[in-house]
Parts: C-alpha cells; sequence; structure tokens
C-alpha cells in the first residue's frame, strides 16, 4: 500500500471517527469541533498537492477554508465568488507554471479527436464533456488534463514506444476514461486523493510494451478499460 493512501487514510479515518463522535454528542465541542476537523482535513489536503503542484489540490481546499470558517473570521463574502476565484487562480497557475513536457499536436475543427504526428501530446478538457481520439506511431508521452468535466481519452490507434510509454493525468473535479489497447502492460501509479481510481481486470500480458500510468485525481474519478 502507497505511504500517501495510508496517510489520506489515517486522516479520513480520523475525520469519520470525529463526526461520528460529534453527532453522538459525546463531546461538548458543539458544531465547532466538526468543523475544527473538517478544516485540518481540507488544509492537509492543500499542503500535500505543493509537492506536485496540483494548483487545484492546493487552491480549492483553501477556499472552502474560507467559507466554511467565515463566521470566526469575521469577515462577510459570497460563497460563489470565491470559489470562482479558487479556480480562475488554479487555472491561471496551471497555464503559467506548467509541468507538461513540450507537445506537439494538431486537432480538427470540430475539436472531437486529435491527430498526433509527434511522439509527445497533451489534452486538456474544462467545463466540458468530451472524446478525444489519439493517434501515433511512436507515442512516448501523454499528458491529460480534466477539470470539472467528463473526458474519455481512446488510444485504440496508438503504437506505443518499444522503449515504454506514460500516460500521465490530472483530473479535479471531474471523470477520466482512458480506453488502453489490451495487448499492452500497464503500470498504474496514478494518485486519489478524495478521489478513486477504477482499472478494468484483466488477465496480464507477459512480455508486452509497458505503458505507465501517473498522476493525481482530486475529487474526481479515472477509470481506465482495456479495447
Amino acid at each position: 500500500m502507497k505511504r500517501k493512501n495510508v496517510f489520506w487514510g489515517l486522516l479520513i479515518l480520523l475525520f469519520a471517527l470525529t463526526t461520528l463522535a460529534n453527532g453522538f454528542n459525546l463531546f461538548h465541542g458543539g458544531p465547532s469541533l466538526f468543523r475544527l476537523a473538517l478544516t485540518a482535513l481540507l488544509f492537509f489536503f492543500s499542503i500535500s498537492n505543493l509537492v506536485d503542484r496540483n494548483y487545484y489540490g492546493i487552491f480549492m481546499p483553501l477556499a472552502l477554508i474560507l467559507i466554511i470558517n467565515e463566521q470566526y473570521l469575521n469577515i462577510n463574502f459570497e460563497t460563489w465568488p470565491i470559489l470562482l476565484g479558487a479556480f480562475l487562480l488554479s487555472l491561471a497557475f496551471s497555464i503559467l507554471f506548467s509541468k507538461s513536457k513540450v507537445v506537439q499536436f494538431e486537432f480538427d475543427s470540430a475539436n472531437t479527436a486529435y491527430t498526433v504526428n509527434g511522439e509527445n501530446i497533451k489534452i486538456d478538457s474544462n467545463f466540458n464533456s468530451s472524446s478525444r481520439y489519439v493517434q501515433s506511431e511512436n507515442l512516448r508521452y501523454a499528458s491529460i488534463e480534466n477539470n470539472f468535466g467528463s473526458l474519455s481519452v481512446f488510444f485504440s490507434d496508438v503504437h506505443f514506444n518499444e522503449n515504454g510509454a506514460t500516460i500521465k493525468v490530472d483530473c479535479n473535479f471531474g471523470n477520466v476514461k482512458l480506453y488502453l489497447p489490451k495487448d499492452i502492460q500497464t503500470h498504474n501509479n496514478i494518485q486519489a486523493s478524495l478521489g478513486s481510481v477504477n482499472e478494468e481486470i484483466r488477465t496480464p500480458v507477459q512480455g508486452a510494451q509497458a505503458v505507465y500510468l501517473d498522476g493525481d485525481v482530486s475529487f474526481g474519478k479515472v477509470e481506465i478499460f482495456y479495447i
């Protein structure tokens, strides 16, 4: 079990026990005890995303901390502007300080499919539901980022580099579906923080090309299918 998963499992367990204890009036702190536990959970979640520079996982939890502690900070504000501001900050920092490698790609006028000529690609989707069909003769690296939307990416027409390839997925407040060839050997290292990663069960392919799955899921879901 990965250390990050153990950390978040224990932290969420502590939060759950605190919530239950508060529900049974085992503490006299009232609602403030629940608020304190939730604030701590969101704060540690934000800090944990600093290393990976997952800006949505940094700014959105901080915005939620402001909202739930408004009365204790003695400030008055509307909820939606705070959330929108946090999202725009996340989007701006993601653009200005992108972690992705240099990519080359072309896309059609309908914006429904990518035709890739290089070895590195990048796919972004924000606030919509879309599908991308990747084509490549020697794919080495794919960067996929989805924010507040639903994205399906098909790799059925891809030839991966014989020395291995990496698919990096960053999913924040949304859902990503990956459709991969069934004749490859995947190594799934995608981390989920308050999210989930579900991979279709199949028989391991021995001696097949290696494809490494990496990235982070925050308040979202990544699903992996083989076709």
